[in-house]
């Protein structure tokens, strides 16, 4: 339902379509953002149609899909587990002119964020999504850390933990994901992991949870936040 505060529909359109030979202007963006305290409980799906909101609402030129049904052109980073703490969030979104005062649209835009989304910086993306995103967590446990499970994990070649999705059980090998895992405090852990978009990739508590053979009570007290991320394919000035 349309709300009142929402721009006309007719304020950011799809463009017109393209006579033969011609092209259509393209300049990519990336928004970084966090999301804490009462935002970390928003699935997937909510954050996407919270974009997709705020972008409308913002007026900008955004650069539409061709056919029946145009869509903007909005790609959004790895969905964050419900719960989940994180200071680096991203999309990148495409506009049809550049945008001439980023600093001025980010004040815009973070002035109709619900409580606990800030949008951090907007920035010329060099490139699309990333296929490969290395990422960094500060994990908080209820109890402090088994060093000697800790040593055992990053000693292994391999560390298999099985997932059951749909009726079916399979296997997957979360060591070569791991760049780092290590002691960070009394009751804190740092891991750096490699997140991978063709494959399964590493979910913190499941590591830990795993690792230190925690129970159900312990797994639900560990508080993780995305603290760190590196995008190689995008322009990071």
């Amino acid at each position: 339902a349309a709300r009142e505060d929402d721009p006309p529909a007719a304020t950011i359109k799809a463009a017109a379509p393209l006579t033969p030979g011609e092209d259509e202007r393209k300049f990519s963006y990336v928004m970084t953002y966090s999301r804490t305290g009462p935002a970390r409980f928003l699935g997937h799906l909510d954050i996407i149609q919270l974009f997709y909101r705020i972008l409308r609402r913002s007026r900008l030129p955004l650069r539409f899909s061709r056919g029946f049904n145009p869509i903007p052109h909005v790609s959004f980073g790895p969905a964050l587990p419900l719960g989940m703490e994180s200071m680096v969030e991203f999309i990148i979104f495409e506009t049809t002119v550049p945008i001439g005062d980023p600093g001025r649209l980010l004040a815009q835009i973070n002035a109709t964020m619900p409580s606990g989304i800030v949008g951090n910086s907007i920035r010329i993306a060099a490139a699309k999504m990333p296929d490969k995103i290395i990422c960094r967590y500060l994990i908080k446990l209820p109890i402090a850390p088994d060093p000697a499970a800790l040593a055992a994990f990053n000693e292994a070649a391999s560390f298999i933990v099985k997932r059951r999705r749909k009726g079916r059980v399979t296997e997957v090998d979360l060591r070569p994901m791991v760049r780092r895992f290590a002691l960070a405090g009394d009751d804190l852990l740092e891991l750096e992991a490699v997140l991978q978009s063709s494959r399964a990739g590493v979910r913190p508590e499941e590591l830990v949870r795993t690792v230190f053979a925690l129970d159900q009570d312990k797994t639900e007290a560990i508080r993780i936040t995305k603290t760190w991320c590196d995008w190689p394919t995008m322009d990071t000035e």
